[in-house]
């Protein structure tokens, strides 16, 4: 099996459906910031003065800017769940994929089937498992607290700024523009370690069945790869031992190393040599 080989295959298990998932959050953010606009025009249409400036003092206390914000924080519930949901169909997705796929090289390259399917006791177990200290309900529930915060003030200073309809909304839409950001490095994050997974799944498979293949490191050898992959590219070493960075990871596999600078963003991976 070549480089080309689990390239390919990481690229169809994990970017094709990232792309997928990234469409489908685009078009939730783009609904939900439709309503917000509506609110925004709301309050526009009731204290915009003549001269399209905004009576703050007068604005802010009234209802309708209390309602205005809670409106948002419901919004912003609501994303959320959408998000929580869609990320775990994805992660399901993903494993799925990569296992399958890489079952399909493995097949291939022994020249025998294995005993092998997705135990999903164990791939649901891994998809809830933490990154870096928080799993992905914990992390997307500390985005949303951000949300909460960064919409409402960036609404109110924009309003006591005096900005127009159109520029507070556009300051809104930056808001939601890193949130989106967010929650699509969270899922290449986490599906890129879930894809990582599979495949040692599925070399425990091949050892059971009496053939010992080792492992190989493989970066993107690409300027984005940081200097300590660029150290551990072309590793190889035993399926059951563990890689070491100098960034102070230890782990199975790349993703898997235990500490944020390694895994955070990586997008090394497995290679097998079956000999």
């Amino acid at each position: 099996m070549t480089f080309e080989d689990y390239k390919k295959l990481d690229e169809k298990a994990l970017d094709e459906p990232l792309q997928a998932l990234e469409d489908t959050f685009r078009e939730e953010y783009n609904k939900y910031l439709s309503d917000i606009n509506g609110y925004i025009d709301d309050i526009y249409n009731e204290y915009e003065d003549n001269n399209g400036n905004i009576d703050y003092t007068l604005l802010i206390g009234t209802l309708l800017l209390t309602r205005t914000k809670g409106n948002i924080k419901n919004i912003n519930s609501s994303l959320q769940s959408f998000k929580l949901a869609e990320l775990n169909n994805f992660f399901s997705t993903v494993y799925d994929a990569g296992f399958n796929g890489n079952k399909e090289l493995f097949e291939k390259e022994i020249g025998q089937l294995l005993n092998a399917n997705i135990d999903k006791v164990k791939k649901n177990k891994f998809i809830s498992n933490p990154i870096a200290g928080a799993t992905t309900a914990e992390r997307m529930e500390r985005n949303k607290n951000q949300l909460d915060f960064k919409a409402s003030q960036t609404l109110e200073n924009s309003l006591q700024e005096n900005k127009t309809a159109t520029q507070t909304k556009k300051e809104v839409k930056k808001v939601y523009d890193s949130d989106f950001n967010n929650a699509n490095l969270i899922a290449e994050a986490k599906g890129h370690r879930i894809v990582e997974e599979g495949k040692l799944a599925l070399a425990a498979a091949v050892i059971s069945q009496g053939i010992e293949p080792t492992k190989t490191w493989e970066s993107m050898e690409d300027s984005k790869v940081r200097p300590a992959h660029n150290l551990l590219n072309g590793t190889t070493i035993p399926i059951d031992q563990d890689f070491i960075s100098e960034n102070g990871g230890k782990g199975p596999a790349p993703g898997q190393m235990g500490v944020a600078a390694d895994d955070i963003n990586c997008r090394c991976f497995l290679s097998y040599n079956i000999n």
